[in-house]
């Protein structure tokens, strides 16, 4: 359960599809620590990540050249800390968090 002082903190990264990429900590304001919650694999270099509004999703972008630079959209649960793909379209275009 999150308490009030603390925070979810999304990190992404430009690792291998195989290792974590995204990884999910506890930011406690007040003391200034990150605990690790969870890591997530199987999407190449997500380099950019966003949370909606509401804090239920996540989206990140594959970072890679064409073909297979793509946007995967994540459902995220607070209560576990648990990301799960929910869908992935490819971008047409590599780099897709560059702006041109």
């Amino acid at each position: 359960m999150q308490k009030d002082s603390e925070l979810f903190l999304f990190v992404g990264s430009y690792a291998d599809a195989t290792d974590p990429g995204i990884n999910l900590f506890r930011f406690d304001v007040e003391k200034g620590t990150a605990v690790p919650v969870k890591s997530l694999s199987g999407i190449q270099d997500p380099s950019y990540l966003t949370v909606s509004r509401d804090g239920k999703f996540v989206y990140s972008v594959s970072e890679t050249a064409v073909p297979d630079a793509k946007v995967c959209a994540y459902s995220f649960d607070k209560q576990t800390g648990t990301l799960s793909l929910l869908n992935e379209q490819h971008t047409d275009g590599s780099a897709p968090c560059y702006i041109w």
